[in-house]
């Protein structure tokens, strides 16, 4: 089977197009792009999120905000090879946050939006410890409906302004799923540029308030029973 070849790299795995980079090419990817007119958005994604994006289709339209698909499993990988990528390892979301944002430069802005006061303070003072010159214009935390609206609706309103006023090139969105792909949907459809970078518990673990998942959960990016069910699918949809 021949990789499926888009606007970028890609390579078809069920219903998601993955995009083959590795963390040094993502950055200089993101970089350019941000400079660009227009928002979009990307998301980590392990293999529970491809799954779910075959299986269910509300889930699948909830997702179809995302532009970027990175692979975060070791499954992901491997279905991507067997299209014939030459991707050495999946992408960790937690740990390409931090690596990015250690070497950003003030050319940058980048703004936060969490769900947590403590994690967020914590998460501001790593990374001001970290690089002193990143230019981090503002950090929001607070609740989001299922809709993916932040709560109350005039707090939405003034976070839309304040990203329209501010204009930050990149937008870490830690919300838990799938609130934040709702989230994500509507700031993109609302704002005229920016990239939006779907992290979720990226907050937590470079706050240092959250362990790293265990390996074998790392690893499969999913349930043992999502996991089965996904090297079934990939195989039996090879077979015909």
């Amino acid at each position: 089977m021949k990789p499926v070849h888009r606007e970028e790299n890609t390579f078809r795995v069920l219903s998601s197009d993955l995009l083959e980079t590795d963390s040094e090419q993502l950055i200089r990817l993101l970089e350019d792009r941000a400079m660009q007119s227009g928002a979009i958005a990307l998301d980590f994604s392990d293999t529970q999120l491809v799954a779910l994006r075959e299986r269910d289709a509300a889930f699948a339209d909830l997702t179809r905000c995302l532009d970027l698909l990175v692979p975060a499993s070791w499954p992901l990988i491997w279905a991507m090879k067997r299209r014939g990528s030459v991707l050495k390892s999946p992408i960790d979301k937690s740990i390409f946050m931090r690596s990015f944002l250690s070497q950003t430069t003030p050319d940058f802005r980048h703004y936060f939006i969490g769900e947590s006061e403590e994690c967020n303070n914590r998460l501001r003072e790593r990374l001001l410890k970290q690089n002193p010159d990143i230019d981090a214009v503002g950090f929001f935390h607070g609740t989001c409906s299922a809709a993916g609206y932040l709560q109350p609706s005039e707090v939405h309103d003034a976070i839309i302004e304040e990203l329209r006023e501010k204009a930050p090139h990149f937008i870490w969105v830690g919300l838990a799923t799938p609130k934040r792909y709702g989230l994500i949907s509507n700031l993109k459809r609302q704002l005229h540029s920016g990239i939006l970078l779907s992290v979720g518990s990226a907050f937590e673990a470079n706050a240092g308030m959250r362990q790293r998942a265990p390996l074998p959960k790392r690893f499969l990016g999913a349930s043992l029973k999502n996991t089965a069910w996904f090297f079934f699918r990939v195989l039996s949809k090879a077979s015909r």
